[in-house]
């Protein structure tokens, strides 16, 4: 078995292109307007709907539909240059409508061609716990989208529905990740601050697992060795938790009887698999008839990566929808079900 999956990686690293060339339809597909990709379907909706960052009070966001439409590409100087040719292919965002009355639950900005979303959140202990990862200011996100398409790629004002100063996170490459960092008042009074970060995720191809930089973060390998973990410690929260509450009321618990070995090969397997776009090969009732898990993996530097499990042997980054690697029975069976 290490010999196959020594193979694998060889193959994924030397020349990351896909084992198969899926057909126009595959490739340029974009998912349904009432669930796009950077969203979470669920019984509930997408998350955290009253946490949007600064510009994100539900003026100039922008239609699902237009968002989301496939509107060609544009060549781009990246670590990772997308490529039709892989497994799936994100479609590339499209200019923001400024007219849609839609509340949606992420904002966004253009960055030197690329559209980086708002993702993980961080509030009070954690954004102390990652303050030493703000980096430099690298410009200001504006809040409306005046120069979509004319963004010189050394300008420092950003087109999009985000507002406020942006930063670099140091440790993360910018070509993937962002950040935004604000305070605000609560309930008592007392002054939070939260940090926001914002992803580049979409004009990407993408065949194995180990071609998402979230997933390829967690863990070093080659030659089918295990070389490093970048990981502390795992948790998880309940579907049911997760799908009927906020963020902040979650309940995070550990994943009784599991090992530190066992989940690392659990996330080996997350680097081989092979991404599915399940809208496609699963069908668009995927969510709805699948039972679900949501692990919580707990990165060194303080940030924390959500997967989303579903039956079937699926793995998602939790700030992606649609797109899922499938990985062997035994190895997502133990987490899966330790998860629920």
């Amino acid at each position: 078995m290490r010999a196959k999956f020594a193979v694998l990686l060889v193959l994924l690293t030397l020349f990351s292109v896909s084992c198969a060339m899926p057909d126009e339809a595959g490739i340029n597909h974009h998912p349904p307007e009432d669930s796009a990709p950077f969203e979470s379907p669920s019984s509930g909706g997408a998350k955290e709907q009253d946490d949007l960052p600064l510009g994100g009070d539900g003026q100039n966001v922008p239609d699902d539909a237009a968002l989301f439409e496939n509107n060609g590409r544009d060549t781009q100087d990246g670590p990772a240059p997308p490529e039709p040719s892989h497994g799936v292919y994100i479609p590339k965002t499209n200019r923001p409508s400024t007219n849609s009355s839609r509340s949606i639950a992420y904002t966004l900005f253009l960055y030197q061609g690329r559209v980086y979303r708002n993702t993980s959140l961080y509030r009070g202990d954690e954004a102390a716990a990652i303050s030493g990862l703000i980096g430099e200011k690298v410009g200001y996100a504006t809040g409306n989208t005046d120069g979509w398409y004319a963004q010189d790629e050394s300008a420092e004002r950003f087109p999009g529905t985000a507002r406020g100063d942006v930063y670099s996170v140091i440790g993360h490459d910018d070509w993937y990740r962002l950040c935004m960092k604000e305070s605000y008042t609560d309930s008592d009074g007392n002054r939070t601050e939260r940090v926001w970060f914002f992803e580049h995720l979409d004009d990407y191809g993408m065949t194995n697992g180990y071609d998402l930089f979230v997933f390829r973060n967690i863990m070093e390998i080659y030659n089918g060795e295990i070389l490093s973990r970048n990981w502390s410690h795992v948790k998880y929260v309940r579907h049911t938790n997760w799908d009927s509450t906020h963020p902040s009321n979650y309940i995070y618990r550990d994943l009784a009887g599991i090992t530190d070995e066992e989940i690392s090969m659990f996330l080996y397997e997350v680097l081989l698999g092979q991404f599915e776009y399940v809208y496609e090969t699963a069908g668009n009732d995927f969510y709805q008839r699948n039972h679900q898990a949501h692990l919580y993996i707990y990165m060194d530097d303080n940030t924390v990566v959500e997967l989303r499990l579903l039956e079937g042997g699926y793995v998602g980054y939790g700030h992606l929808a649609w797109y899922f690697v499938k990985i062997p029975g035994e190895a997502f069976d133990l987490i899966f079900n330790a998860a629920r």
